[in-house]
């Protein structure tokens, strides 16, 4: 286990550190942090993804309700974010980040799907990717109507979200590769060793070390200081509301009866995500306030390492 954590360590924060120092090295690359992030996500995930989706043997009930426990802890999580939110006094563009950042969490193969493939191995990789299906249909369609609420820019901004998840590369090529994979599972072919030792021993690593970089090149730690405190909140949801969401969600479900455990460990692991950098991406488009939203994510992940030997430790008795 100790292996496993000086592993996720490295690939993740040493990246994170070296994409950091980069910045000052190399000044011009930090025009290229937005670049290099879309370049990541579209060419990197999708033979992890084509592979999670080949892979996955969905049998019973419980497994097919992953992915709805997903957005439902997400849909929860407003609750807090809004009254939070109300009780610290924030306006409109803080508001919005606030929400935004309490909502969605790096459940992704940046952060989450990973730490369950260094877990759980091949299986954890192939659940995780299982339990984020719905993830990116949410964040657009409800993601997008929250702010706009919020904001007051209305159905423009719908189109827009309905528009951006057809065009945006970023998003329709997961989700391609998600049905292509999808499909070739449910017509069982088989699927190449080839394929599956490329992901499991090179591609799962690259795309968390490559991302980890590319958003450390785009940080700016001292225009978000002010803002610690409002991401101790959002920290709480993360690391304690989530968590019991998911615990209570799981229970009513049936999870604790089930034989195998490994969908509980995956579930439980994923619910102590810190915030989404999507959510970063949220307080771009709609002007929100952007230093409050890089604070929290900045923070929620940093705060993931303290949090992460307790999740090991869980994770192995459930």
């Amino acid at each position: 286990m100790t292996s496993k954590f000086i592993i996720f360590l490295i690939t993740i924060y040493g990246c994170l550190l070296l994409g950091y120092g980069a910045r000052f090295g190399f000044p011009k690359l930090r025009e290229k942090s937005r670049m290099l992030t879309r370049a990541f996500l579209i060419f990197l995930t999708p033979l992890i993804t084509l592979n999670s989706f080949w892979s996955v043997e969905l049998r019973g009930l419980q497994l097919l309700t992953m992915p709805l426990i997903s957005v439902s802890v997400q849909a929860l999580s407003l609750l807090p974010g809004i009254l939070l939110s109300g009780l610290l006094h924030l306006n409109r563009k803080e508001k919005g980040s606030f929400v935004a950042c309490s909502m969605f969490s790096n459940t992704g193969p940046t952060l989450g799907v990973f730490l369950c493939f260094i877990l759980f191995g091949d299986q954890g990789l192939y659940l995780a990717s299982w339990y984020i299906t719905l993830y990116l249909p949410f964040y657009y369609f409800v993601g997008f109507s929250l702010m706009s609420s919020i904001t007051g820019e209305g159905d423009n901004r719908l189109r827009d979200a309905f528009l951006d998840l057809v065009r945006n590369p970023v998003s329709i090529v997961p989700i391609s590769s998600m049905c292509i994979g999808m499909g070739l599972n449910l017509a069982d072919v088989a699927r190449p060793v080839l394929l599956n030792l490329l992901v499991t021993k090179f591609l799962a690593y690259l795309l968390t070390a490559s991302f980890s970089f590319a958003i450390a090149l785009g940080l700016n730690f001292h225009r978000s200081l002010k803002y610690v405190k409002h991401s101790l909140w959002i920290s709480l949801i993360k690391f304690v509301y989530n968590p019991l969401m998911s615990l209570l969600l799981m229970w009513a479900l049936g999870y604790f009866r089930m034989a195998n455990v490994l969908p509980l460990q995956v579930v439980f692991v994923e619910s102590f995500m810190p915030t989404a950098i999507l959510a970063v991406v949220l307080s771009k488009i709609f002007r929100l306030n952007e230093d409050l939203a890089n604070a929290a994510w900045i923070l929620t992940t940093l705060l993931i390492v303290p949090v992460i030997p307790a999740i090991f430790y869980i994770q192995g008795s459930l």
